[in-house]
This record gives C-alpha cells, sequence and structure tokens, in this order.
C-alpha cells in the first residue's frame, strides 16, 4: 500500500512541479538632509534589471535591447532603445532651454 502511496505522490509531484527562478533583489535606502528616508530597489534575472523608485520604474531588458520607463504619477511610459533614449533626451533638453530662453531678460540672453 505504501508503495502505490509513495509512486501516486511522487507522480504528482513531478507532474504538477514548475521551474522556479531565482533572482536578485537589492534595497537601498537613503536619507536625505531633512532625514526623510527613501527607498529604491533593484531586480535582476536572467537578463532584465528593473529599477524601483519612488516616482519611476526602469526596466532594461538586454536580451531585446529595450529600455522601459514608467511614470505612475503621470500615467504614461516610454519604451524604446538606448540610442533612442539618448536622441529624446537631448531633443528635450534642446526645448526646455528654448524656453527658459524665451523667458530670460534680454541682458541674461547675452550673457552680459
Amino acid at each position: 500500500m505504501w508503495k502505490t502511496t509513495f509512486i501516486w505522490f511522487l507522480f504528482l509531484f513531478l507532474t504538477l512541479t514548475q521551474s522556479v527562478k531565482a533572482g536578485w533583489v537589492i534595497t537601498e535606502q537613503s536619507n536625505d538632509s531633512f532625514g526623510n528616508k527613501t527607498f529604491n530597489t533593484l531586480f535582476i534575472q536572467d537578463s532584465i534589471i528593473r529599477t524601483d523608485k519612488p516616482t519611476s520604474i526602469s526596466m532594461i531588458n538586454f536580451n531585446q535591447n529595450r529600455i522601459t520607463l514608467i511614470f505612475a504619477q503621470y500615467r504614461s511610459y516610454w519604451q524604446g532603445t538606448t540610442e533612442e533614449l539618448r536622441k529624446t533626451t537631448v531633443h528635450m533638453t534642446e526645448e526646455q532651454m528654448t524656453k527658459l530662453l524665451a523667458y530670460a531678460p534680454e541682458q541674461k540672453k547675452t550673457g552680459d
């Protein structure tokens, strides 16, 4: 009887088990000069890195060469390659500088 039970248990165990993949979880706590605590968490598994910060989530998938940035507060996200991220960042910086210069006083625009 125990052999039959053991065989059934072994059969169910082998058929119902799923592969489990382990990764790394690194949590960092930082304090600002006012004593406020901030927690950042880094998840690493296979070839994917995910960073959770209070204001955003960043994911880098090295297999697909993709970066995903999620801003939950604004309900928005961006996804692309490193080159697309560089181009987007440069373009946004140029737009911000143009807007700032438009509101600057004339004597500040010339550098006097």
